[in-house]
């Protein structure tokens, strides 16, 4: 919950008392490193990641956000090079999992 509320004191927090409790190796290798990698996205890309997600193409994310289609391509280019993603399809699995719960 709080990865998909970006909340990133609350998430190390947790982190840390999971491991202070021994539970910390529960957590999945990639898991782990998809969390990194959201939290690393600024606000305005994950915007743009979760509109590209839901399926829609540029000129219709830059009108939704407001911003212009180049600005849209930008982002798209920091979310891919961030996310180690090549392309549209691979985002949208990518948004799929922020969705789904994960295992603590």
């Amino acid at each position: 919950m709080y990865l998909a509320l970006r909340a990133k004191p609350f998430l190390a927090r947790t982190q840390q008392e999971l491991a202070e409790c021994g539970l910390h190796g529960t957590q999945r290798p990639a898991e782990r490193a998809r969390e990194q990698t959201v939290l690393a996205l600024t606000s305005r890309e994950t915007e743009v990641a979760h509109l590209v997600g839901k399926g829609l193409s540029n000129p219709e994310v830059a009108a939704e956000l407001f911003i212009s289609r180049k600005a849209v391509e930008y982002h798209l280019g920091n979310i891919y090079a961030k996310c180690g993603l090549h392309g549209r399809q691979q985002l949208r699995r990518f948004v799929e999992q922020w969705r789904q719960p994960t295992a603590i």
